[in-house]
Order: C-alpha cells, then sequence, then structure tokens
C-alpha cells in the first residue's frame, strides 16, 4: 500500500503531532476544521497544506545545498510548524535516526507507540526510491487536481460532531 502514496516527511510528522495522545501542540494545525462554517474549516485545511509545502519545499533546499555554502534558516511565528520542522530534520541526520525520532516523539506519545511509528517511518523513508513507487510511475494528468478536489469535497460535506 505504501508505494501508492508519496512519503513525506514534513506531513508525516504534521500527523505525528496531531494524532499524539499526550497534550502535543496540535492548536492551530488545522484550524477551524469543527467550525460549522466548512469553507473557514476548508481554508484551515488549505492553510495546513500550505504550511506542508513551504516546509517540504525547505527541506528541498536545504538538502541541496547540503555540501554547498549556502546555509538556509527556518523562521517562523507558527509554534507547531516550527515543531514539525525540528521533528522533520531531526530525522534527517543520518546518525541515529530511529532512536532519535522515537526520543523525539516521546514527548507526545508513550515510549512503545513511539518506537512503533519510528521503526514504521524508518522503515518507509528507506523505500522511498523503489522504482516500482507510485511516485515513480507516469502519472496521469490532473491527477493531484483531482485528489484535491476529493479530499476538499470530504471536508466540505463533515459534520462535526
Amino acid at each position: 500500500m505504501h508505494r501508492d502514496f508519496i512519503i513525506a516527511g514534513p506531513a508525516a510528522m504534521f500527523a505525528c503531532l496531531y494524532f499524539a495522545p499526550n497534550s502535543p501542540p496540535r492548536r492551530g494545525l488545522l484550524k477551524s476544521l469543527r467550525s460549522s462554517d466548512r469553507n473557514r474549516a476548508l481554508a484551515g485545511a488549505r492553510n495546513a497544506a500550505w504550511d506542508l509545502t513551504h516546509l517540504s519545499d525547505f527541506v528541498e533546499r536545504v538538502s541541496k545545498a547540503k555540501n554547498g555554502r549556502t546555509r538556509y534558516v527556518f523562521a517562523s511565528l507558527d509554534e507547531s510548524l516550527r515543531h514539525i520542522a525540528r521533528l522533520v530534520f531531526g530525522t534527517e541526520q543520518n546518525t541515529t535516526e530511529q532512536n532519535d525520532l522515537a526520543g523525539a516523539l516521546a514527548r507526545w506519545w508513550p515510549e512503545p507507540n513511539a518506537v512503533a511509528i519510528a521503526d514504521a517511518l524508518q522503515s518507509l523513508f528507506s523505500r522511498m526510491n523503489e522504482p516500482n513507487r507510485q511516485i515513480h510511475r507516469q502519472q496521469t494528468l490532473g491527477f493531484i487536481d483531482e485528489m484535491i478536489v476529493k479530499g476538499e469535497a470530504e471536508l466540505l460535506t463533515w459534520q462535526p460532531i
């Protein structure tokens, strides 16, 4: 199943914070999600998507400049986004990635869950470049736009409890 999806570190770390059970800094991650005005909820989801796009672009720039002289500094007033950035860059180092991520997640997850999540993510990240993954296959024109339209339609019709 993992072969059918894009594996994105920022989105994975977003999910790790958003769904964490132990008081994570999720405030503002999905603004107005439970609003009765579904257009406000959609605007909040678009804002989250923009944040992840911005962070993904930043990660790509940092990765490309790794051996060069250019250095980047991530600055944001959004505390939750800064937490996500720390998680993403904590897993970018080629030291003890799984242990580092598990340790970072243990702030918001019980230790066995943090270790299991870190193991699962590390397994996915290690297979990112497999040639049989969807991302490496020919994409149908408009595939991403179609997925966005479907996701937005779901969000607009979802009724918060």
